[in-house]
């Protein structure tokens, strides 16, 4: 059941979101339920900046990126907290939830990438962190292991097949035709800039790296398991708030709720499922055999 419900209300609409506003979800805990802290791209993207070494990066930058796109009310909760004069790790390891809450927010509302470039991260990097590249590098090195001599060449051909010029104008720039996988493996540059375009966002009508390694051979078994995660299914992380807060909460309140937000489609699919679970509960409806007296 909950297989079926996330697969119906987390990349929909009405979805998760709206099923939460029927139950009267805080506000804080929809967004905790939206996204997940490991995969918080504002929080990646401030580990970055935290980690460059030609930068100290402080709570005071950090306020001043968030006033410069207008998030004041982050603005205030930092500065209640802590003094501009820290560095960003000295928040982080103080007052953890409030650095994680501000992250959140950031991802909910979308405003990272606007603070990105207010910190002086290069669009490359913020590119990188919306579209994670570990699946685009995977799929060289498999493609490495089943042909090592797969040539530039053969790639860009391929490449041009999927209307991918971009991708295969990378690739004339760094390395020769002759040149194989191995040699762009070895290249970081020009590695990166691949997996970044590969990589991008899906797109209806763009291929990318999927298509990319299907089309040199790579099963669709090896593809589905490089598929990334993402976040937790929103929609899990609800149903577990609502039962914690309200054990009693009754599946036909639930199906009202699916109706109210116009989803009678999962109405239907919830009760064909609890049928099929009472059936399989209640046995095959066998008939005894008439006795020999009877017959």
């Amino acid at each position: 059941m909950m297989d079926m419900l996330a697969l119906r209300l987390d990349q929909s609409n009405p979805g998760s979101q709206h099923l939460a506003a029927e139950f009267n979800v805080p506000e804080k805990v929809k967004m905790k339920c939206q996204y997940s802290r490991e995969n918080s791209p504002t929080k990646h993207m401030l580990e970055i900046k935290q980690s460059a070494e030609d930068t100290h990066f402080s709570v005071q930058d950090l306020i001043d990126g968030l006033r410069a796109i207008s998030r004041n009310d982050l603005v205030k909760k930092m500065e209640d907290c802590h003094p501009g004069s820290a560095s960003l790790q000295e928040l982080r390891s103080q007052y953890p939830i409030i650095f994680e809450n501000i992250c959140l927010d950031l991802d909910h509302h979308n405003n990272w990438k606007d603070l990105g470039r207010n910190i002086n991260i290069p669009d490359e990097t913020l590119q990188q962190i919306a579209t994670p590249t570990s699946c685009v590098n995977t799929v060289l090195e498999i493609l490495e292991k089943k042909n090592p001599r797969l040539t530039v060449k053969k790639m860009r051909n391929v490449l041009k097949g999927m209307q991918r010029e971009d991708v295969c104008n990378v690739l004339h720039k760094y390395l020769q035709d002759s040149d194989t996988i191995a040699t762009l493996l070895e290249n970081i540059d020009c590695l990166e800039k691949v997996a970044i375009l590969l990589a991008g966002e899906e797109t209806p009508g763009k291929k990318n790296w999927l298509h990319f390694a299907r089309e040199l051979g790579v099963s669709k078994e090896e593809c589905d398991s490089l598929k990334p995660k993402g976040n937790p299914s929103p929609t899990r992380a609800l149903m577990k708030y609502l039962v914690q807060v309200n054990p009693d909460l009754t599946v036909e309140r639930f199906m009202q709720a699916l109706e109210k937000i116009q989803r009678k489609d999962v109405v239907s699919a919830l009760r064909e499922l609890i049928r099929a679970k009472q059936d399989a509960e209640d046995g095959p409806n066998i008939s005894c055999p008439a006795s020999r007296n009877e017959s």
